[in-house]
């Protein structure tokens, strides 16, 4: 924990509040054409698979996503890429919906990132690292 001191201009002493810092991992989604790409970061590295952007694919994502958070016990933050010119799909509107929010890197950073890194191929896994590239404050959650 690390202590911040409130400003005060009286001459009572300082109140004092306390900052706890959390680290979280990423579950990054690519979306492209009627489906979706998942890379799940662990203690280990990403683990990956692709769905279909349909209901029973959000269902069948959840279901191989449950045990895999369960064990690494820790917080997640989703981020989003879409590729889709027809939006995020069902993957989407079901993280909205479900109170997710999740971060949204556009196409057009995602290009870029893809240009500065020319031995990264597209990928679930490429798209948690352009995330963390563009959004470092989705490691960190303090409360």
């Amino acid at each position: 924990m690390r202590s911040v001191a409130a400003l005060s201009n009286n001459a009572a002493p300082a109140a004092h509040f306390y900052v706890r810092t959390q680290m979280q991992q990423i579950i990054a989604i690519l979306i492209t054409a009627g489906q979706f790409h998942v890379a799940i970061e662990t203690t280990t590295g990403f683990e990956v698979a692709s769905f279909p952007n349909t209901g029973d694919g959000v269902e069948k994502f959840s279901e191989y996503a449950a045990p895999i958070v369960k064990r690494e016990a820790t917080r997640y933050k989703f981020c989003m890429v879409s590729l889709d010119k027809d939006g995020d799909g069902e993957i989407g509107h079901e993280l909205m919906a479900n109170g997710h929010g999740p971060a949204s890197l556009s196409p057009a950073a995602y290009r870029a990132y893809l240009a500065k890194n020319p031995n990264e191929r597209s990928s679930a896994v490429t798209a948690a690292k352009a995330c963390l590239d563009a959004f470092p404050f989705l490691r960190k959650l303090e409360f």
